[in-house]
């Protein structure tokens, strides 16, 4: 209803009515998540401190999930201090839930994920490694297991200076890439990085062939008009895919090739920013672009 004044004066008193129930725990993430909206970052980790500090919430199901809550709050501050706060807060949400619970192994999971994650961002690639390594050994389902190893692809290839590090990252892109237990959002994302990887490495006609008979082909061309579920990530990754493959291709003289790649990025609607690049793509090699 939009009245946030007396909606907080509610919150505060149910605290002061009931301090040690689930309902006063649950409040404090409440009235964090809503000056998290507003990106009001410092207000909301302040709402999110009395359960985190307090002994009287550390055993409830709530508690996991403010310090979850107050990792992401810092990672969106975004300063190396706050990147480091939000590292230690995961390290925290682990050691407790794991002696707390034994039903939160898909917590412990996104928390790690995101933890890698922002350790990526702080440029901490081995102890990045060093997380994923640990989530595929631990107990997961087959999709988790799945985005770890995409994660920890990721990771080896952001190491690209050591050739070790590069050949294990083309090994798992590879393996994704072609595994029919991937979801169809993995394989394009390991699709689209492995012929990043080829191409970086050399061999531009393996690149051209990944992205185009296993990633475009497979997965874009195989219906005319593929209808994306809600919320699916490879309509960005193809849109991408196409955009670096009319470059490569542009690079080897393939003009017709290029037009046919960057044209179909507007044909099948693929969004934002890669129609844009595509447009001005098709406007700079001087061919005309699809019509709509």
């Amino acid at each position: 209803l939009k009245q946030e004044t007396a909606a907080l004066e509610t919150l505060e008193k149910v605290r002061s009515s009931f301090p040690k129930s689930d309902a006063a725990a649950q409040s404090y993430l409440i009235a964090s998540d809503n000056f998290a909206a507003k990106d009001q970052i410092d207000q909301a980790q302040k709402r999110l401190t009395p359960l985190i500090d307090s002994e009287d919430f550390r055993k409830t199901e709530f508690y996991p999930y403010a310090l979850l809550q107050s990792a992401l709050l810092s990672e969106r501050l975004g300063q190396p201090k706050d990147l480091e706060e939000a590292n230690k807060s995961i390290e925290r949400l682990v050691s407790v839930t794991a002696v707390a619970a034994g039903d939160k192994g898909d917590l412990i999971f996104a928390a790690r994920l995101k933890q890698g994650e922002i350790l990526r961002k702080m440029n901490d690639f081995p102890r990045a490694q060093h997380v994923y390594e640990e989530l595929i050994r631990q107990p997961a389902s087959r999709e988790n297991r799945i985005i770890a190893r995409l994660e920890l692809a990721k990771s080896y290839n952001a190491q690209a200076a050591d050739q070790v590090n590069l050949g294990h990252a083309q090994d798992l892109f590879e393996e994704l890439t072609y595994s029919v237990e991937a979801s169809p959002d993995v394989s394009v994302e390991a699709g689209y990085n492995l012929g990043l990887l080829l191409e970086k490495r050399g061999k531009p006609d393996e690149a051209v062939n990944v992205w185009w008979n296993r990633v475009i082909a497979d997965f874009l061309l195989s219906e005319k008009r593929p209808a994306f579920e809600p919320n699916a990530k490879r309509p960005w990754w193809l849109g991408r895919t196409l955009v670096d493959l009319g470059a490569l291709l542009e690079k080897q003289d393939k003009l017709e090739d290029a037009r046919r790649a960057y044209a179909l990025v507007g044909e099948m609607k693929l969004g934002p920013p890669s129609e844009g690049v595509a447009r001005k793509a098709l406007e700079r090699i001087g061919l005309p672009t699809a019509k709509p």
